[in-house]
């Protein structure tokens, strides 16, 4: 039976890169400010892309800007085709932290490249997913990202929703080179799970006496 324990997990190297993230989109009331489509989001998901592709992941943005790393399955079973996906989102609540969401997306790179490091290919794909826009922090629109992935994207959408400056997220993905004519692209069929490490934002484990 594998040891987990004997993985290649470098605590170091997240940590950086955990800080390195953090370091974008710095709001200047202090802690961070992300949205979707904004100049941080793009450095961000740059960063992200590079790390996943170190990770020897293949790398593609989907139709409206969720981030994938796919490490190809071995399996040839039809029961191994679908994939198992870790992941999280990097965009934040107005001021919010460098752990909120992105401790999940360093969570996911690192165990995958620990795997495929330490272990090889595995029979089923492993994707790692950066969701976007999952806070709906400079769109009203909750989970579009992930709405996309599923296929519950209204087609008035991107027309409808703006930011608070009017900019339509139809016109801010337009810019971003992505095309809403093509959102239900993003759909997928094919994932068996999907799995996210998330800490605990407020003080209730604490206040309720759990172990951190």
């Amino acid at each position: 039976m594998l040891d987990l324990r004997s993985l290649p997990i470098d605590p170091d190297r997240v940590q950086a890169r955990i800080d390195q993230l953090g370091e974008i989109g710095v709001h200047p009331n202090g802690g961070l400010f992300r949205t979707l489509y904004d100049d941080g989001w793009v450095e961000a998901m740059a960063l992200l892309r590079r790390w996943m592709e170190e990770a020897g992941l293949s790398v593609r943005f989907d139709a409206v800007g969720n981030l994938w790393g796919r490490a190809e399955g071995t399996g040839r079973n039809p029961d191994y085709a679908n994939a198992v996906v870790p992941g999280s989102h990097v965009d934040t609540v107005r001021q919010g932290g460098k752990y909120d969401g992105a401790l999940g997306v360093h969570m996911a790179i690192a165990a995958v490249q620990a795997l495929l490091e330490g272990v090889g290919r595995p029979k089923r794909p492993l994707e790692v997913l950066v969701t976007c826009e999952e806070e709906g922090s400079r769109f009203a629109c909750s989970f579009w990202g992930a709405r996309a992935i599923v296929g519950r994207v209204g087609a008035d959408e991107p027309d409808r929703i703006a930011d608070p400056d009017g900019i339509t997220i139809g016109a801010a993905m337009r810019e971003r080179g992505f095309d809403p004519a093509r959102i239900g692209e993003a759909e997928r069929r094919d994932l068996a799970a999907f799995v996210e490490a998330h800490i605990e934002q407020g003080a209730i484990l604490e206040r309720e006496g759990y172990p951190l």
